[in-house]
């Protein structure tokens, strides 16, 4: 019996050639194709994605060949995919969900499938968990019907379809590009060699904007870093927007669900800061409406833009499948992460890294300012706030997620006291000052993650101090 493979929030995901074989990925295709019986979902077309990952597509056929032996007919996007513009096929051609080949921003080692459901956004907690049992039971059982995809194709179930011109439609209908091309504030793009090459790159030149790019051709090992959205990985984007006096420098992680920008000093701006600027945008510029949602470990600077607007406000437990739920109960202006990732109402319920780093861009042409100028204003209006994100390593193996956390909550965290404590799934510590913590157990690595905003750099810079100090008392 193969090894057991544990399906998650974020689907299936395991180091190549180890955990990650041709033989476990037809196992989990058969779990989703006999979720997709259970459930009446089989007679539309399921759309099967991947990206830039070694043997994505190879990878990406194995699925095909098990959906059609299940009599599930099955388009195959022609080329690496961003994870939102499959998310997007899927309401667009009305298919009854996607499967997508994809590790995210994770290290090249690494891949993974992930179930997106008909309505084009995260699965729910109880849809994964169903996963989860129909793949503990073909694994016992073994039995996976297969096809060639010469015998797949002779059977019209499978076809090819090209994503991308769907996708880039729908840009264009949100966008106002003949504004970026006005504004002429040049831009630097860089999408840590992932599927977003060529996307941005691709609208504007055809809208006539300013633009340099770099890491933009595809490159399975990610050019030796993990294609993850973080302050280290976007140094050389910071530096060439210096060098090249740009205005702003924006980027994608692997599979284009997560953004991350620098100003045009070069210097990082945190995905949660941007969630802000883009509410601010959507709100002041646009003149849109609608809910603002967050997960609790998101920036709560959002509720102080919520509550300026008089919009509705609605957080949600830690993880963007909850965000992705509120998004669609429809009336939503953004929904945030606690990783800073966004979704967009009248768009899909899945995060979007591409349609915010475009949002953001027609920000600063809006306002004929860099994003520095505007992160100033941003405090003017709804005071300043830091934050920070990072991990710390457990005494226990990957995947045992413990309940409750092994953590006694201290009086105070550096100088600053414990106001409030909310404990589910993860930990929250509001403090004294409207500063907070938020410490959440990973499911694929033994660490603890840890989200900490604060009022200014000082205090936030105390109270990781203190983290610290709190977490080696405890002897984690």
């Amino acid at each position: 019996m193969p090894n057991r493979i544990v399906y998650r929030r974020e689907g299936w995901r395991d180091v190549i050639a180890n955990g990650f074989t041709v033989e476990h990925v037809r196992l989990v295709a058969q779990a989703i194709a006999l979720y997709l019986k259970e459930n009446q979902l089989q007679h539309n077309r399921l759309i099967v994605g991947y990206d830039n990952r070694f043997m994505g597509r190879y990878f990406a056929e194995e699925v095909v060949k098990v959906l059609a032996a299940n009599e599930i007919a099955v388009y195959l996007s022609n080329e690496p995919t961003p994870t939102p513009v499959v998310a997007f096929a899927v309401k667009h051609f009305a298919a009854s969900g996607a499967i997508m080949v994809s590790a995210g921003g994770l290290g090249a080692e690494y891949n993974g499938l992930r179930y997106i459901p008909e309505h084009g956004g995260m699965a729910s907690g109880a849809v994964n968990s169903r996963l989860q049992q129909l793949l503990a039971e073909v694994q016992r059982s073994g039995e996976v019907p297969i096809l060639t995809l010469e015998e797949a194709l002779s059977l019209r179930r499978m076809s090819y379809l090209f994503l991308r011109p769907h996708y880039e439609a729908r840009l264009r209908q949100i966008i106002h590009f003949p504004l970026l091309k006005e504004a002429g504030l040049p831009v630097v793009i860089d999408p840590l060699f992932g599927a977003s090459g060529g996307y941005l790159s691709n609208l504007l030149a055809e809208a006539g904007v300013p633009f340099h790019s770099i890491h933009d051709l595809p490159d399975p090992l990610f050019g030796g870093l993990s294609p993850e959205i973080n302050e280290r990985n976007l140094q050389q984007l910071g530096a060439e927007v210096s060098r090249r006096k740009a205005a702003i420098g924006l980027a994608n992680d692997g599979d284009a669900s997560h953004f991350g920008a620098v100003d045009r000093q070069g210097r990082w701006l945190s995905p949660n800061k941007v969630a802000c600027l883009l509410a601010w945008h959507l709100l002041k510029n646009r003149k849109s409406n609608g809910r603002i949602v967050r997960s609790l470990a998101a920036s709560h600077m959002l509720d102080r833009i919520a509550e300026h607007y008089r919009l509705p406000f609605v957080e949600t437990p830690a993880g963007f499948e909850h965000v992705s739920a509120q998004s669609l109960q429809g009336d939503l202006l953004l929904g945030c992460a606690e990783d800073g990732a966004c979704c967009f109402g009248g768009h899909i319920a899945e995060r979007d890294g591409l349609l915010a780093n475009l949002l953001l861009w027609e920000m600063c042409a809006w306002e004929e300012k860099g994003l520095d100028q505007l992160v100033e204003e941003l405090h003017e209006q709804f005071g300043d706030v830091s934050d920070c994100r990072f991990t710390v390593p457990l005494k226990r193996k990957a995947g045992q997620r413990q309940k409750p956390l092994p953590l006694s909550v201290p009086a105070q965290v550096g100088p600053y006291w414990v106001a409030d404590v909310r404990e589910s799934a993860d930990l929250q510590l509001l403090l004294a000052g409207g500063h907070w913590i938020c410490i959440q157990p990973l499911e694929t690595e033994a660490k603890l993650q840890v989200y900490c905003e604060a009022a200014d750099q000082q205090a936030l810079e105390q109270i990781r101090e203190g983290i610290q100090e709190w977490f080696a008392e405890a002897a984690i």
